[in-house]
């Protein structure tokens, strides 16, 4: 079997696709006590349209509820900032 044939059958869990522990305010968000970072953006963003937090006059803009003010510690947040606000909730595993 050639290298290349190898690295397409090995799922690297970095980066992305690397799953973490997710926080508590944060697993009440998603819903799920583990998710790579990909899976938690996109749950965020399902929950953000599911209970309508977009602001209707900016929609850059999210108006956060209880849950996602224990998330973020603000009361809105810009759309480009959730990725950066996320650090603190994404946990290792310990090894």
């Amino acid at each position: 079997m050639s290298k290349d044939i190898k690295n397409k059958d090995v799922k690297k869990n970095t980066g992305i696709s690397k799953e973490y522990k997710l926080s508590i305010p944060l697993r009440i968000v998603c819903g799920q006590p583990r998710a790579s970072r990909g899976q938690v953006m996109k749950l965020i963003w399902d929950y953000i349209k599911k209970n309508e937090l977009q602001d209707p006059k900016d929609k850059r803009n999210i108006n956060c509820d209880s849950n996602l003010e224990k998330v973020f510690k603000v009361k809105k947040i810009g759309m480009f900032k959730i990725a950066g606000g996320l650090r603190e909730h994404l946990l290792s595993d310990a090894k």
